[in-house]
């Protein structure tokens, strides 16, 4: 779901932060290929500069967030709470080290 289309497709999503350019990014690939890894991403959502994540209510889908950057707001649902809690974490710690790179800095 996302820029406020209400259709929802089913995707499989690869978190990706490049060191060397600190720019994060959640590349998605097409659900219902055995081998999607070996594919090439149908898209790639931009966390760059920076980016917060929200757990939303959301009827049909219990396990829904939302990630809003500067530009878009994302809403992406799990399979279950505990895969959610895992996303919400990888994502918030990956925003919060961004943060602690840079107050550490002398």
């Amino acid at each position: 779901y996302e820029h406020g289309k209400k259709d929802w497709k089913r995707r499989h999503f690869v978190f990706k932060h490049i060191l060397a350019s600190n720019i994060r990014s959640l590349e998605f690939y097409a659900a219902g290929t055995k081998n999607w890894r070996k594919t090439e991403p149908k898209g790639v959502l931009a966390l760059y500069p920076g980016y917060e994540i929200l757990k939303i209510h959301e009827p049909k889908r219990p396990f829904a967030f939302e990630i809003k950057t500067v530009d878009h707001a994302y809403r992406l649902a799990a399979h279950s709470e505990d895969e959610l809690n895992q996303w919400i974490l990888i994502l918030e710690r990956e925003s919060i080290g961004e943060y602690d790179t840079m107050t550490a800095l002398p």
